[in-house]
């Protein structure tokens, strides 16, 4: 065998090792789907999201190793996380956080991961709302950008949107 041939099969078995070496070094940036759940990962920060309420159920510090939406144990699953979605004046009105929302990945780049969580209501006086939250996290930043909006397809009517947040706090 001509030492040519010998330079690739040495060239292609580096490869190979290298290429299997980083596909176990955990990615600095990814977005996954873990059940119904999705999961936004970067060096900084750990966001699930969960179809319920289209809301933030895990949000970890990992330098601090701090879950700031874990809360009790014997928590009401309805009640638990982040950015659950309320109207003020129909305080009566629970669709919003009783109804899964349609998760999808609408970006995914090298640097940027992007999440939308979108539900359109059907019962009562919010009946016709859009609801949608969209979840971007970044490569090389420690914050979680959130942008809410509350779309209406019906008559116009005032509203005090709440986004519904309780902090776990040591």
């Amino acid at each position: 065998m001509d030492r040519s041939k010998w330079s690739l099969m040495a060239w292609i078995f580096v490869t190979c090792l290298t290429a299997s070496a980083y596909a176990q070094l955990p990615a600095e940036l990814s977005i996954r789907q873990i059940g119904e759940d999705f999961v936004l990962e970067n060096r900084f920060l750990r966001v699930r999201v969960e179809p319920l309420g289209g809301k933030i159920v895990e949000f970890l510090d990992k330098e601090a190793d701090l879950d700031y939406a874990q809360g009790p144990a014997d928590a009401d699953k309805l009640w638990r996380g982040f950015l659950k979605d309320r109207i003020w004046e129909r305080m009566g009105q629970t669709e919003m956080i009783r109804s899964n929302y349609q998760l999808s990945i609408i970006r995914q780049t090298q640097n940027e991961v992007a999440l939308e969580a979108k539900m359109t209501a059907s019962e009562g006086d919010v009946a016709g709302l859009q609801f949608t939250k969209r979840y971007t996290l970044r490569r090389a930043n420690c914050m979680l950008e959130v942008n809410c909006r509350v779309q209406s397809q019906g008559a116009w009517a005032e509203l005090t949107p709440w986004l519904h947040t309780v902090f776990n706090l040591r």
